[in-house]
């Protein structure tokens, strides 16, 4: 691959991941947090994460949590069991 398709290459990796970073703040709402309140995160690396979330959804959905954001919740224990798959040696129980 030469220098300029490389660059080009790197260009488009790099927007995807500004866009996706876009996505995920706006998703989370950050400024919906009160001054203090404590918040917790869980990331893909953490083998108990995607199962934490799918509690989560079900018992939010069982409460009246509207569906848009309990599939939203699904979706997300979903991306980091694919995320999982193909980084298996990032994956470890929380230490």
């Amino acid at each position: 691959m030469g220098d300029e398709a490389h660059r080009d290459e790197q260009i488009r990796t790099l927007t995807a991941q500004v866009r996706d970073l876009r996505r995920a703040f706006a998703e989370l709402r950050l400024d919906r947090i009160h001054p203090g309140e404590p918040v917790y995160v869980l990331r893909a690396q953490d083998l108990h994460a995607p199962a934490v979330i799918r509690h989560w959804a079900d018992l939010a959905q069982q409460r009246g949590t509207p569906m848009t954001k309990v599939a939203s919740a699904r979706l997300v224990a979903q991306d980091m069991e694919t995320w999982a798959s193909a980084n298996r040696t990032k994956v470890k129980v929380p230490d």
